[in-house]
């Protein structure tokens, strides 16, 4: 058997070189999220924002619905807009969901600085680490990224187009 082959013939990865590998993906992880984190904070303001208008727009619909002192020859016609706009606004409220989009922005940013605080603590350890429990400690890093990312793309997919 060739010197750098393993029992079944693939390449043996050296202790130093599989720690190494760890090591330069691990700090990937923490630039993604340092990149995903702050978008997910933008993306929680957008919302928040969003939905903050939308309820606004409601409550002045509504209190314009309320209004009485409105003349008879206009009063059909006034009160017909602002049925349609009040519908309307309660149809975008539905329809993009504001709220549970910003939470779900919100929850995304503390899962990426989690992912990144984690991914730090575990270089900080790595060479303490035994091979195995660090292949194990790397994997479970490298799914939660993975989980994150498939989310972010599910969300790309469910946005609507501009």
């Amino acid at each position: 058997m060739p010197p750098n082959r393993d029992a079944a013939g693939g390449p043996v990865v050296h202790e130093l070189d599989l720690k190494k590998l760890f090591r330069r993906k691990t700090r990937g992880f923490i630039q993604e999220a340092i990149r995903e984190s702050p978008a997910a904070a933008k993306r929680e303001r957008h919302f928040r924002l969003m939905r903050t208008t939308l309820m606004c727009l409601s409550v002045l619909l509504a209190a314009a619905a309320g209004v009485t002192v409105i003349p008879a020859g206009i009063a059909a016609w006034v009160t017909a807009a602002l049925a349609f706009a009040g519908a309307a606004v309660t149809g975008f409220t539905t329809a993009f969901a504001p709220s549970k989009r910003a939470e779900y922005a919100a929850r995304e940013r503390v899962q990426w600085d989690d992912l990144a605080n984690d991914s730090e603590i575990f270089l900080v350890k790595l060479d303490d680490l035994r091979d195995d429990d660090a292949e194990k400690a790397y994997i479970k890093l490298r799914s939660r990224r993975d989980d994150l990312t498939r989310c972010l793309e599910e969300l790309a997919l469910s946005e609507p187009t501009k």
